[in-house]
């Protein structure tokens, strides 16, 4: 984890923009310009005290977790397609938004928007998503530990009826 830094020590987004800390399956390019094409990538980041969570709304989301941190990009959104941004993390159930400091893999901080769910029970997911966001997150090469932690998510019963997956811890 990067030393706590003054606030100048940390990257804003530029007028007209804001800086967005990414996590589930908006990690793929092509969903994330179908939703805003004005997006830009800027870094591999983590997200430290998250921890990666499978809610019982079936949603990937992100619950504070005072030793856990979670890996995604932080992508430069501009302002006119937060909206969309928001209603489609509404429509998922990611309903809280704070600013949080990331950490870039090249040790720099960013200043980052970031949506969680008020849901941070443990449930289910469709088993494709699971698979679908470790796919991503082994091709922006997220270290091993967080690949066995998505992993984890997908090891459960298989429930023939509804298709998902339950965690077993």
């Amino acid at each position: 984890m990067t030393d706590l830094m003054s606030i100048q020590d940390f990257t804003e987004a530029s007028d007209g923009f804001q800086l967005v800390f990414l996590y589930d399956d908006l990690l793929d390019d092509q969903r994330l310009c179908d939703l805003c094409p004005g997006a830009s990538f800027l870094m591999i980041a983590r997200l430290p005290g998250y921890r990666l969570l499978v809610n019982r709304q079936g949603v990937v989301a992100a619950a504070p977790s005072q030793n856990s941190t979670i890996y995604g990009i932080v992508v430069e959104i501009p302002d006119v397609e937060i909206p969309e941004l928001e209603a489609r993390f509404a429509t998922e159930g990611l309903d809280e938004r704070s600013t949080e400091f990331a950490d870039g893999c090249l040790g720099e901080g960013f200043l980052v928007e970031v949506w969680t769910s008020s849901d941070d029970r443990e449930g289910w997911a469709e088993p494709i998503r699971i698979v679908q966001l470790l796919a991503l997150a082994h091709e922006f090469r997220f270290p091993d530990s967080y690949l066995a932690e998505i992993a984890n998510w997908a090891k459960g019963t298989d429930d023939v009826l509804t298709g998902t997956l339950r965690r077993v811890s």
